[in-house]
C-alpha cells in the first residue's frame, strides 16, 4: 500500500510523510496494523480506497514536511508528545 501511496506522490509530484497509527507501526511503536494508511502531504487533500484498504492523505503545511522533521518523527503528533515526555 505504501508503494502505491508513493507512486501517485511521484505522480502529483508531492511529497508525503506517514503520520498516526501507520508511523508508530513503522517506528516500531506498535505492532498494530492499520487498514487506513494516512499521510500528511503538500499536494491535494483525498481518499484512495483499494479493496477493503483506504489512503488517506492530509493537506499539511510545508513545515510539517521538512526533511529534518520526516526522518525524526513521521509527522506523528503523538510520537512528538511521547519525547517531549523524555526529555
Amino acid at each position: 500500500m505504501e508503494e502505491i501511496a508513493q507512486a501517485i506522490a511521484r505522480r502529483d509530484k508531492a511529497r508525503i510523510i506517514p503520520t498516526g497509527i501507520y508511523a508508530e507501526n513503522i517506528l516500531g511503536l506498535t505492532t498494530q496494523v492499520p487498514m487506513k494508511l494516512v499521510f500528511l502531504t503538500d499536494g491535494a487533500s483525498r481518499v484512495v480506497k483499494i479493496d477493503n484498504k483506504t489512503i488517506q492523505f492530509k493537506t499539511s503545511v510545508p513545515k510539517n514536511l521538512s526533511t529534518k522533521r520526516q526522518n525524526f518523527y513521521f509527522g506523528n503528533p503523538s510520537f512528538e508528545k511521547i519525547l517531549k515526555r523524555k526529555m
